[in-house]
């Protein structure tokens, strides 16, 4: 069993034009996402076997053509005025989402695709101020061209993601 979830990973170029935010948040003390694990999260299965995964990502991903998205807006989870998690959206990815959350028909409906870009350990006014500054800011478009399958260790440093599998877009 692994800890599996489904994402589509950002470009560099959007990467890139995450910095400044990500610099805002860093001196806030949030926990700001390493640039090397940047991903749009699609579906958070939990401790699952890769293999079934694998199995349900095909056939939900059969015919899904590539397309392009925008990085857009910044919120927060559970809200903006008192984020425990920043996040970057990109709302053309919701149809690709939808179709992976019905493939494993195990909740998520309500989920949004979303960035994280920090983890706030406590409350702090200034995130909500970041939040509000960013909350219509375009962060670039980018290719939506490949679907993966991720597995997540934790650790003292982080989580570690490592790719199980790879779907590339029609």
């Amino acid at each position: 069993m692994m800890r599996l979830f489904v994402a589509v990973d950002l470009d560099d170029r959007i990467k890139e034009d995450l910095t400044v935010v990500r610099r805002e948040l860093a001196v806030t003390g949030a926990n700001v996402t390493s640039r090397q694990n940047l991903h749009f999260t699609m579906k958070f299965i939990g401790e699952g076997r890769p293999e079934l995964a694998v199995k349900k990502l095909k056939a939900a991903l059969a015919g899904q053509r590539a397309f392009t998205a925008e990085v857009m807006g910044i919120g927060g989870f559970p809200d903006d005025k008192r984020p425990r998690i920043i996040w970057a959206g990109a709302p053309e990815l919701l149809g690709l989402q939808k179709k992976i959350i019905t493939a494993f028909g195990q909740g998520g409906e309500d989920a949004v695709p979303h960035a994280t870009l920090a983890r706030a350990g406590k409350p702090d006014p200034r995130l909500s101020s970041i939040i509000s500054r960013h909350k219509n800011a375009s962060f670039g478009f980018m290719n939506v061209k490949t679907v993966k399958l991720k597995n997540s260790v934790l650790g003292h440093g982080g989580p570690v993601y490592s790719d199980i599998a790879s779907f590339d877009l029609a």
